[in-house]
């Protein structure tokens, strides 16, 4: 009797019969909220957005990269936007899509930018869901490995790269000209957007940081090759770091390719950003229970971002409030100038407080109450 095979990849929806909700007609209609960038760079500036939908980072929000091998066949782009639902990721690089040429389209609750070539190789997308899709400012297909994006939040901008790195065999003019062109982008982002980098990289970080620049935390993990030191170099050029070298985990939480044989595993997928922004990154792993109808081998790797807003330091707060609550202290910094507009204010405040209570006038320079 024959043994039947139970297969674990995820059927595809299918959407060929559905002309009335097809994505190449949402795609015509939301293309109509941007406009290409006068000065012909390419860059196709958005101008749907709405001050209350920008996204509010003190809020915790999964920002995930993945190698999901295609998305060009039917129903794939669906079933992937269906599955970051599932997993609760918001911003999404996704490589190896292979869908050709550059658009956005509209795919059910999800806006999906990609980058492609002529043909169906390499390629690269990002999707983003609510509230990211109505928060997208610009946007830039740079080649089929690299895609540039700037989102608007309440506290700033948040620019992202999707990149697609050459694997370790390619020859060495195809890795110099993707690091050069890589390099170039990152010195285009302004200095004070987060910058955050989602991609296939093709490469492990190491153990060993570079010169001391923090370019890779005391969780890093792998062998160096040609890509890694390429890695490494353009990130201690730029300022930036491997996220997931300053997390410890599990290995099963480390890896992110597995290869078919199920021996070799490695961590090649990264999350990358820059040195001053690392603490607004809570938590860093991979998520194995994702799956995509290609069967890919790679594994979804997720980071929770959230901005935490300045607080003025307690010792500050303490010592300001000692500072002006004795009278006699203040009217010693009286005759400093550097603190008379604070005591201005604080005399006016000593006079209100002395109204409410005793229903008599103060005089605004001594600050004691008149007689009557």
């Amino acid at each position: 009797m024959a043994l039947q095979r139970n297969s674990t990849r995820v059927a595809a929806p299918d959407i060929s019969v559905r002309r009335g909700n097809d994505v190449s007609t949402n795609s015509c209609a939301l293309m109509t909220g941007g406009a290409q960038s006068s000065s012909g760079d390419g860059v196709t500036q958005m101008r749907h957005y709405i001050g209350a939908d920008k996204p509010d980072l003190r809020r915790r929000y999964r920002l995930a990269t993945w190698n999901v091998m295609t998305l060009s066949e039917v129903g794939y782009q669906v079933s992937l936007t269906r599955e970051l639902a599932r997993m609760d990721v918001s911003i999404a690089g996704i490589t190896e899509s292979r869908i050709p040429g550059s658009d956005m389209r509209k795919i059910e609750d999800a806006l999906m930018l990609h980058s492609g070539g002529e043909y169906r190789t390499n390629g690269v997308a990002l999707v983003l869901r609510a509230p990211f899709d109505k928060a997208l400012l610009s946007w830039q297909p740079i080649s089929d490995r690299i895609l540039l994006a700037r989102i608007v939040h309440r506290h700033g901008h948040l620019t992202i790269l999707v990149t697609y790195a050459p694997t370790n065999v390619a020859n060495d003019d195809t890795k110099d000209r993707f690091y050069d062109q890589l390099a170039a982008v990152v010195q285009t982002v302004p200095p004070h957007d987060q910058l955050v980098i989602l991609g296939d990289m093709n490469a492990e970080s190491g153990t060993d940081d570079v010169g001391g620049n923090r370019v890779v935390g005391p969780f890093g993990f792998g062998t160096l090759n040609d890509n890694s030191e390429r890695l490494l170099a353009m990130c201690e050029n730029h300022g930036l770091t491997v996220l997931g070298s300053w997390f410890r985990r599990l290995n099963i939480h480390r890896w992110s390719w597995l290869s078919h044989d199920r021996r070799t595993k490695k961590e090649i997928d990264h999350i990358i950003t820059r040195r001053s922004d690392r603490h607004f990154f809570k938590s860093y792993r991979v998520l194995r229970g994702a799956e995509v109808p290609a069967n890919s081998d790679h594994l979804l790797v997720t980071a929770k971002m959230e901005i935490a807003p300045f607080k003025k330091p307690r010792s500050l707060r303490t010592q300001s409030h000692t500072m002006f609550s004795d009278y006699s202290t203040t009217l010693a910094y009286d005759n400093n100038t550097q603190w008379r507009s604070r005591t201005v204010s604080t005399f006016s405040e000593r006079c209100q407080m002395i109204r409410k209570k005793t229903g008599s006038r103060c005089d605004q320079r001594s600050g004691k109450p008149l007689t009557q």
